[in-house]
């Protein structure tokens, strides 16, 4: 029953010792390095506490409280009984509703939040996408991540793994890989490799200054969606006259673009405006 259940839910229970240990070392060398000295951790997806086992007591040396964040309350009494000294709020990482946590959480510490988890996969894009809205929120991130998307989170101009999840994490945080984990830590074993991130929230986010970032990110989608053709096919006419400026000529196609392009071609498009 467990297995399956949990398998709906997109999660792998993490259970390999030494990968478990590996990442909480790299998130006790995370946090001591952080620019600015976090006050909380946040472990989304729980499960059967084999990474927080590992969190508790390196947050504990640092005097740091930590909060687990489960949506599956299946789990509610052995995390109850697992993990007692820490907080455990039931809810959906991919919702608004764990967005609203970070600000309380925020607003409560005066202090950023350190986040860790082994995501979900079918949630993490959403997931990601919160934790960029609320990057100013955070002093770090370690997450694990299917390869295929780390790589993607990751693509620098010009390869195929290129796309709008690269432009959106990429806006929030300097992205570094840590290193593979292959399907053998996990119970069940899934069918495809893993990579361990490290985030790093950017000083001051690229999308800064944008009226609705929202839009940027929908912007970025819409040109992924046709990443075959040409900018030109895909910005209206009108809006042609800024390629020189952006040192393009509109032959160019959307995973070519450097980060900073596309956001002048979108500040200097209707989307900015409307």
């Amino acid at each position: 029953m467990m297995r399956t259940r949990r398998h709906a839910l997109g999660q792998n229970f993490l259970h390999h010792k030494p990968t478990i240990e590996k990442i909480a070392r790299l998130v006790a060398e995370e946090l001591d390095e952080a620019p600015t000295k976090p006050r909380s951790l946040v472990e989304i997806g729980p499960g059967k506490l084999a990474l927080t086992a590992e969190l508790l007591p390196l947050a504990e040396a640092r005097g740091l409280p930590v909060h687990l964040v489960e949506r599956d309350r299946y789990l509610e009494g052995g995390i109850n009984e697992g993990a007692p000294s820490a907080s455990l709020h039931f809810m959906d990482a991919a919702t608004d509703k764990f967005t609203d946590f970070l600000d309380d959480l925020r607003a409560r510490s005066q202090a950023p939040i350190f986040v860790a988890s082994n995501l979900p996969y079918s949630a993490a894009s959403q997931i990601l996408a919160n934790l960029c809205h609320r990057s100013k929120d955070l002093a770090g991130v370690v997450v694990m991540v299917q390869k295929e998307m780390a790589r993607r989170m990751a693509a620098p101009p010009g390869g195929g793994d290129r796309g709008s999840l690269s432009l959106l994490i990429q806006s929030y945080f300097k992205v570094e890989a840590a290193f593979d984990v292959g399907p053998g830590a996990f119970t069940p074993p899934p069918k495809v490799m893993s990579t361990v991130l490290k985030l790093t929230p950017l000083e001051k986010p690229l999308t800064e200054g944008l009226s609705d970032p929202l839009k940027f990110e929908h912007f970025c989608k819409m040109l992924f969606s046709q990443r075959r053709k040409m900018i030109r096919k895909l910005i209206s006419p009108e809006k042609h006259q800024l390629f020189p400026k952006l040192g393009i000529n509109g032959t160019e196609r959307p995973e070519t673009l450097k980060l900073e392009t596309v956001l002048e071609l979108f500040r200097g498009s209707s989307e900015e405006g409307n």
